[in-house]
């Protein structure tokens, strides 16, 4: 039988143990709530380099196509966060994401490569880049010249084929 000396020990530790841990936990709490914005920030830019590739690399196959009559070619985009929207009446192909920080000075256009980037800030920050196909390449979409197609955020690639029937139109078609 335990003396009420060791009663009291025992109780004294376990209060202890509650009472650091709860500290540790607020610790722990804190860290990762001042450290939250940074991460989104660093996700952010990530995913905008990522579409800014990608969109380089689809006007890479997009004019290889459009230059060999009969060319088919396919081509996988993966959207983690945003809008991916093909204007075939503008020949415009333009991706648009709401950001947790200006990518670029906002409201002043930036030009990386074929791309063409603006931030603006609204209620937050927006992120817009495109391509602007005018006078260039003549795109439609599943054979339709008067359409915007829209794509957003999905966890498996969408896949695209690049179709030059022998006109300068490059028809995009949608695998899904």
């Amino acid at each position: 039988m335990l003396t009420k000396n060791k009663k009291e020990k025992k109780a004294q530790l376990w209060v202890s143990t509650v009472l650091y841990t709860l500290i540790g936990l607020t610790v722990i709490s804190m860290l990762l709530l001042a450290a939250k914005p940074k991460i989104e920030q660093s996700r952010d830019n990530f995913i905008i380099q990522y579409m800014l590739n990608t969109m380089e690399s689809f006007y890479s196959e997009l004019y290889a196509t459009s230059i060999s009559p009969g060319a088919s070619r396919q081509f996988f985009i993966t959207i983690h966060k945003g809008v991916l929207s093909f204007n075939t009446s503008n020949d415009v192909i333009m991706w648009e994401m709401p950001c947790s920080f200006a990518y670029s000075e906002p409201g002043q256009i930036l030009k990386v490569g074929h791309i063409t980037v603006l931030t603006e800030n609204k209620t937050g920050y927006t992120v817009k880049a495109w391509l602007n196909l005018t006078n260039l390449i003549n795109i439609t979409f599943n054979a339709n010249d008067n359409i915007v197609q829209t794509f957003g955020k999905a966890p498996r690639p969408y896949e695209l084929w690049l179709k030059n029937n022998g006109t300068m139109v490059v028809d995009i078609q949608w695998a899904g």
